[in-house]
């Protein structure tokens, strides 16, 4: 080895300035180069698509970028990206405009459970572009290119791809002919300040699946980009009281404090509100716990109460991460002869999820004199139980065995959490905002006014029951699922309900 270095010093030595000179660049510039392709492969997951806090990748794709927001929307990215390609390849005399799909996938290791949810609505919205384009149930155009935009987890959002989708709507339309943008996520502040920017910059809204009372900061008027396909937190709670009020007269309420949780808070007030309209009771005083990992720690005493007070049901306004502790709690309970009936918002289907996967505690309470029932946005057992609430053929695709239907494309992947259900409307709404037969809407403006029109008799037929939206874009009597959860953690179709007690069909009032 000293001798090489020998060798190699002399030959150094020989070389003249101008050619060491050279040397030296090139070694600069190929090492610089590789660092930057290191750096680059760190800092993004595949071209314009980065890695954002705790390693998840972030952006917005047009499903050719692979399986860039994991394995849970791997298929559903490749069969956007088979359609996008298709149709660009052969539009015929159609035009291609464009809707997103924004979604808060969490990155690897964060909240995994959540994540298989959301990739739900991926599905659900690759499947209502492949009907949109390749049926004429909606019209035939324009053409939809469907993009998926991932902003990473609700608590913290990566703000990037929401300006790019801002600009794609507004500077960059041409180029783009971004019409629409549907969201789902969970009704944290961040994801409303990722509300605000779209509305603020008039891009039209759809919201998916955040349900809480505002989704905005301010308070929705009537000439904003927003429309709603899920029923609000007062419409699931209206919804739970009209369905409870036969069978009860007394109601405890036990609420989550924190006010930076919109969810739990407008839960708990709403139900209130619609529960005692009807001259039934709350029993004073409400009990209140602090959201996060101590609630549990809370929920033994709360029992107490219980027990003193023995309610008719009890409302529980607040997550299913606090909802199990209370539940775990129930078989301590010292008035085990009394019947304890829980009730929830649609946060319960976490609850029911780790039911299911046998977290400790839990099928022990649900079998100590107990019952727990939570609101669902959507549920296929809905379809057979009251068909005549629904459209017909509204679920075809989701349910039938078409080629391009959605038990074709995903197999293992089931409706019953809602999630591909609410995608597949949010983007069927869009499409039937964007899709006139005079072909007059041709910009987000256009779409806006359309959000306007979709009541009554331009109600849209949607999965999970009608759309008909009111003038500050919030559906009007939406259908609302009542779900029990089995000591297995098998959540059972009860009955649909709706904030008057009837979810809207069109021509009934006030639908």
């Amino acid at each position: 080895m000293p001798g090489v270095l020998r060798r190699v010093g002399s030959w150094w030595g020989d070389l003249r300035g101008a050619w060491r000179a050279v040397i030296v660049i090139v070694l600069v510039a190929v090492l610089t180069y590789a660092v930057t392709v290191i750096v680059d492969r760190w800092r993004y997951c595949e071209a314009d698509i980065a890695r954002g806090d705790g390693g998840g990748c972030v952006g917005i794709t047009d499903g050719s970028h692979g399986p860039v927001f994991g394995a849970g929307t791997a298929e559903a990215l490749r069969i956007i990206g088979e359609e996008n390609a298709r149709i660009a390849a052969d539009p015929g005399d159609k035009e291609i405009v464009s809707i997103a799909y924004l979604v808060p996938i969490p990155p690897p290791g964060v909240e995994d459970d959540y994540a298989v949810r959301l990739s739900g609505d991926v599905m659900g919205a690759a499947i209502a572009q492949r009907q949109a384009n390749r049926t004429t149930t909606l019209g035939d155009r324009p053409l939809i290119r469907l993009l998926v935009a991932n902003v990473g987890d609700s608590a913290a959002p990566a703000p990037e791809p929401v300006d790019d989708l801002i600009a794609m709507a507004g500077p960059d339309f041409a180029t783009h002919k971004l019409m629409a943008v549907a969201v789902s996520g969970k009704s944290l502040d961040p994801m409303i300040g990722v509300i605000d920017e779209l509305v603020a910059a008039e891009v039209p809204v759809l919201v998916s699946h955040l349900t809480a009372e505002q989704v905005t900061s301010a308070p929705v008027a009537a000439d904003t980009s927003l429309a709603r396909v899920a029923p609000t937190t007062s419409d699931e709670s209206a919804a739970l009281a009209a369905y409870l009020r036969p069978s009860t007269g007394r109601a405890l309420i036990v609420q989550n404090s924190d006010q930076n949780d919109r969810y739990a808070a407008s839960l708990g007030s709403a139900f209130r509100e619609h529960y005692t309209a009807a001259g039934h009771a709350i029993v004073e005083p409400v009990e209140t716990y602090v959201g996060g990992p101590s609630a549990a720690n809370a929920m033994d005493d709360i029992m107490v109460h219980v027990c003193q007070q023995r309610p008719d049901v009890v409302f529980f306004a607040g997550r299913a991460a606090e909802l199990a502790p209370f539940v775990a709690a129930l078989p301590k309970r010292t008035c085990l002869d009394h019947p304890v009936r829980v009730v929830t918002g649609d946060d319960g289907a976490s609850f029911a999820e780790a039911v299911a996967r046998g977290e400790p505690g839990l099928r022990e309470g649900l079998q100590a004199n107990a019952s727990v029932a939570y609101t669902s946005l959507a549920n296929p057992d809905a379809w057979q139980a009251s068909p005549e609430l629904f459209a017909s053929g509204s679920a075809d695709y989701l349910t039938g065995g078409c080629p391009d239907c959605f038990p074709t494309h995903f197999p293992d992947h089931g409706l019953d959490d809602s999630y591909a259900i609410m995608g597949y409307d949010a983007v069927l709404t869009a499409v039937t905002a964007i899709r006139q037969p005079d072909g007059s809407v041709s910009t987000p403006d256009a779409v806006v006014q359309e959000f306007k029109r979709l009541h009554g008799p331009k109600a849209v037929a949607g999965a999970s029951g009608w759309i008909s939206l009111s003038a500050t874009g919030s559906p009007v009597d939406k259908a609302v699922a009542i779900m029990g959860v089995l000591p297995d953690g098998t959540a059972e179709f009860l009955q649909l309900s709706s904030p008057s007690g009837s979810p809207c069909r069109p021509g009934t009032p006030p639908c």
